[in-house]
This record gives C-alpha cells, sequence and structure tokens, in this order.
C-alpha cells in the first residue's frame, strides 16, 4: 500500500530505523493499516444497515476465539480483507434480516464449541506451533469458547437478542472456519 511504503521509506532514509529493520516495519504497518481499514470499512457498512451495535458485539465475541483458535486463512492480505469483509457483511445481513427460531441459535453455538474443542487450534504455514504453544493455545481457544457459550446462556436468559444472535454468529463463523481446514489437514496426516 502506498502510504505504508512512503512512511517506512521516509523512516530509513531519516534515520529512524536501520536497513535491517525495513522490511519488519514495512510488513507490521501494512498489517496495521490493513486492519484499520477493514473496521473502517466493516464500520461503514454496518452504519448503511443500522446493525453497528451488532457488529460490535459479533466482533467482540468473534476476534478473541479467532486470534487463538486460528482456522483457514487467505493467501493475501487483499483476499483476506475481502474475505472478511464478505463474512461480517453476511453475518449483518444474517441478523438484520432472519427471525431464527432460539433452537437453531443453540445448535450453532453448540456447533462452535464441539468445532473448537475438537479442531483449535489450527496452525498455518506463516502460524507454526510448538507442543507448548499448541496446549496454550488450545486451551485458551476452549476458554474463549466456554466464555462464549456462558454469555450466549446469560443473553439468552436476559432477553437480549443481539447479544445471543452476535455469538450465535460468531460461533458458526469460527466453525466454519475451522472445518474449512479439515481437507488440508487430512492431506498432512
Amino acid at each position: 500500500m502506498g502510504i505504508t511504503n512512503y512512511l517506512v521509506k521516509k523512516m530509513r532514509v531519516d534515520g529512524v530505523i536501520r536497513e535491517d529493520e525495513y522490511r519488519i516495519y514495512l510488513y507490521g504497518l501494512e498489517v496495521l493499516e490493513i486492519k484499520v481499514f477493514a473496521l473502517l470499512l466493516a464500520m461503514g457498512i454496518s452504519m448503511v444497515f443500522r446493525t453497528t451495535h451488532f457488529l460490535f458485539a459479533l466482533l467482540l465475541f468473534l476476534i478473541p476465539i479467532r486470534k487463538y483458535a486460528g482456522g483457514v486463512h487467505a493467501s493475501s492480505k487483499g483476499k483476506c480483507l475481502l474475505f472478511t469483509e464478505l463474512i461480517l457483511l453476511a453475518a449483518e445481513l444474517m441478523w438484520k434480516y432472519s427471525f431464527w427460531p432460539d433452537i437453531f441459535q443453540h445448535l450453532l453455538v453448540g456447533l462452535g464449541i464441539v468445532a473448537i474443542i475438537t479442531l483449535a487450534p489450527v496452525e498455518s504455514k506463516k502460524r507454526r506451533l510448538n507442543q507448548q504453544k499448541k496446549r496454550r493455545f488450545r486451551n485458551i481457544s476452549i476458554m474463549f469458547g466456554v466464555f462464549n457459550v456462558i454469555c450466549y446462556f446469560v443473553a439468552f436468559v436476559l432477553g437480549w437478542k443481539i447479544i445471543g444472535s452476535a455469538i450465535s454468529l460468531a460461533m458458526l463463523i469460527m466453525s466454519s472456519l475451522l472445518f474449512l481446514t479439515l481437507p488440508e489437514r487430512m492431506k498432512t496426516s
């Protein structure tokens, strides 16, 4: 991206960073730039559909578990941005225009916790995990999954539909991302 390239080159020329740090700073700022852009785009879309509260609830329950459980990843930053936005848009539209029976949401939450317990964490080419880290990520993934289940049932009992829907869709997204890694896992087994 142009702004990132310009900033990192300027930092190198001005002596703020060393030559050997150039690629590290470039990568870090590119990741930051794409995440900020993705968040702003998602917020803009949610404002258009008037689903901003739902988006924040969804991200609150999805981001922590996604960080540790992993799942399928896109092959480039651009594809990642596109798929992330499409997934968030689909979730927002599903929430806005669907009237799901409670049993369906219960099933999504159940599917999510089963997927997390059985499949998390998922390694990727960029994120290799040694046994100790794999155990740690697995435990944290399960902890966040159980937290989501508890929050879901509290929201259900209290009648907080937006929270319950956000959690059930976060668990659907997470289980989908985990199940999509099965073909790759079968190749490596």
